[in-house]
């Protein structure tokens, strides 16, 4: 087997793993700030800024809507928390079984979405919201199926530039778009 035909035999699995990875990292440091925080260092501090204001494009931060670690707030709401550790869980399922996982149906997508949907409704339309733990709760499986269906995009966007590797045309030349996306041979 030649160089090209095996990376592109790698290529989606791999580009998938790459991608979980990277999202288990984003997830981390939700965690992982204000930890730095409590250090008295300087340089601490100003990595601890920068980290949430990379943050600030993605949540509104504010501080009771999130949950606390040694008495600082996570640096994202628990929304975001849960939204964002679902879907770093469902792209690391989803690469650990690839090949043998099915995309879920649109009914389990709407079941997980249905009560972020609810509880963010029933929050702008009312002003009341649950308390935090159970924001990231009811987000969890929102963040668990986007997950899984980010993987399967992924997957198969790795095997468009397989597909390409393997027929020795350059895996930068424009891409067809898939009509049916799935994970898997």
């Amino acid at each position: 087997m030649n160089h090209r035909a095996k990376w592109a035999r790698v290529l989606p699995r791999g580009l998938l793993l790459a991608v979980a990875l990277l999202a288990m990292l984003w997830t981390a440091g939700i965690l992982v700030v204000p930890l730095i925080e409590r250090s008295s260092d300087e340089m601490a501090a100003t990595t601890a800024g920068l980290a949430r204001l990379a943050y600030h494009p993605v949540c509104h931060q504010i501080p009771h809507r999130s949950l606390a670690l040694g008495g600082l707030p996570l640096t994202v709401c628990a929304r975001c928390t849960g939204l964002y550790l679902g879907g770093a869980v469902g792209l690391a399922l989803m690469a650990l079984g690839y090949g043998r996982l099915r995309a879920p149906g649109r009914l389990w997508l709407l079941v997980a979405v249905a009560p972020t949907v609810i509880d963010f409704g029933m929050g702008h339309l009312t002003g009341l919201s649950l308390p935090n733990l159970a924001r990231l709760a009811v987000a969890f499986p929102a963040g668990l199926m986007l997950g899984a269906y980010l993987a399967i995009g992924v997957a198969d966007l790795g095997k468009s530039w397989s597909r390409r590797a393997r027929n020795g045309r350059s895996a930068q030349s424009p891409s067809t778009i898939p009509d049916r996306l799935h994970v898997g041979g």
